[in-house]
């Protein structure tokens, strides 16, 4: 409770009404709340009520005001007791005037940010679109204006090594090799893939220096590190470098990875460090092979809404319209093939009308079809006035089939009798 040096020199600027609010901040408990108390009394009434808290206080009143009274109020500050300051978030303003966006909803400048999408549904391809629509100064897949100049370049960090690829579908993009700088040295531009390494970063932040990107691309995040992203310590170990770096460097860094059978972001502290959480899908593979869907997971601000994307071999192509899922098969056999069962049915009635149904359903599955696909089939047909039975069950007569408006009694294969304990 001993007032420090700090503490006497701003009670001493407090008596002499010099002190000011930040400066009785910076004291000590429980001088600041003396302080307060102090800040909102006329100068005249300061040194009586802090008289008064001292003799109530069991501090040795001589001693503080001796200190007190030999301090010169209007003096430097010792530079061994400096006054603290603290920032404000008009101090925060001043340094992030700078755009804070990329790509503004989608791709934050200074943070890292996250695409998580399955092997093989193009996450490679849209960081590479990106690159083209930096060099080429084309506008964002949204339609939004791109505010960098043409020529901005993309640095890249290949840690799946699939450079040959990487290469083939630059080069296919039209983007000129320039175009993509790589994170690496000349005399070794497959390396410097460990981002565990502390020497590896600082030639990282050399090369974004050199090279001016304003997105940094990992690919993939997971191949660029020893560590187990999923456990705490090793994530912070690992991340905080990385943010630190983007931050200082006022690039955004766009990490890739995978997405979980659960479609969530491998490593789920990947998710806890980025700003922005991207995520891509193929919802209809078998429908639509090429196309995707994208949208942002994870934000601090509004929501985009979602983008459709048509993948292709010269660049992306982008709507508002979005891919979903096809409609879950709620048992059975899928329409197209149970169509392909009618079909069959009326190819056979327009040969020769009057067919038996259980020689008609093993004629079917001689080529390999289910009989359950053949009996629903001809439950649709009936149902919708195509075709008629005749027979079955205590009539002692085969069930047939016939088209509608047929007649059972002049057809061929109208038996009183079946043929054969079999059928």
């Amino acid at each position: 409770m001993t007032p420090t040096s700090r503490d006497i020199r701003t009670l001493a600027r407090l008596v002499s009404a010099l002190a000011k609010a930040e400066e009785v901040a910076a004291l000590s408990r429980p001088w600041r709340g003396v302080g307060e108390h102090l800040l909102g009394l006329t100068q005249e009434a300061r040194q009586i009520a802090l008289d008064g808290f001292l003799c109530h206080s069991g501090i040795d009143r001589a001693s503080v005001i001796q200190a007190i009274d030999d301090f010169d109020p209007s003096g430097p500050a010792s530079e061994d007791d400096p006054v603290i300051s603290y920032a404000t978030l008009a101090d925060y303003a001043r340094i992030s005037s700078e755009q804070r966006w990329l790509w503004e909803g989608w791709i934050a400048r200074g943070v890292l940010n996250v695409i998580a999408a399955e092997p093989g549904t193009g996450k490679t391809r849209f960081a590479l679109d990106l690159a083209r629509r930096l060099w080429f100064g084309l506008s964002w897949p949204d339609g939004q204006p791109n505010p960098w100049p043409p020529g901005t370049r993309t640095l890249w960090i290949q840690a799946d090594r699939a450079f040959p690829e990487m290469l083939e579908a630059a080069r296919a993009f039209g983007l000129p090799d320039e175009a993509i700088a790589l994170g690496s040295s000349p005399d070794d531009p497959m390396g410097s893939l460990d981002l565990d390494d502390p020497e590896t970063l600082a030639a990282l932040s050399e090369r974004i220096q050199a090279a001016g990107p304003v997105v940094v691309i990992i690919d993939t995040v997971m191949m660029t590190t020893s560590k187990n992203l999923c456990r705490p310590e090793d994530a912070r170990a690992f991340f905080a470098p990385i943010m630190e770096l983007a931050a200082s460097s006022v690039v955004a860094f766009l990490a890739l990875t995978h997405l979980s059978k659960d479609k969530e972001a491998l490593g789920r502290r990947i998710v806890e460090k980025a700003r922005v959480v991207i995520k891509m899908t193929k919802p209809d593979p078998e429908g639509q092979p090429h196309r995707r869907r994208f949208w942002v997971d994870k934000t601090a601000a509004l929501n985009p809404p979602p983008l459709g994307v048509t993948m292709s071999d010269k660049g992306n192509d982008y709507d508002f319209t979005p891919p979903t899922e096809p409609d879950p098969n709620k048992g059975g056999r899928t329409p197209d093939k149970r169509e392909k069962a009618v079909e069959f049915i009326r190819s056979k009635l327009a040969e020769r009308d009057g067919r038996i149904w259980t020689e008609l359903e093993v004629e079917w599955e001689a080529g390999g079809q289910s009989g359950k696909t053949f009996r629903r089939a001809v439950k649709d047909m009936e149902a919708a006035g195509e075709l008629s039975t005749e027979g079955g069950p205590g009539t002692r007569k085969q069930k047939t089939l016939h088209q509608a408006g047929g007649d059972p009694e002049t057809s061929p294969d109208f038996r009183t009798e079946p043929p054969h304990p079999m059928k």
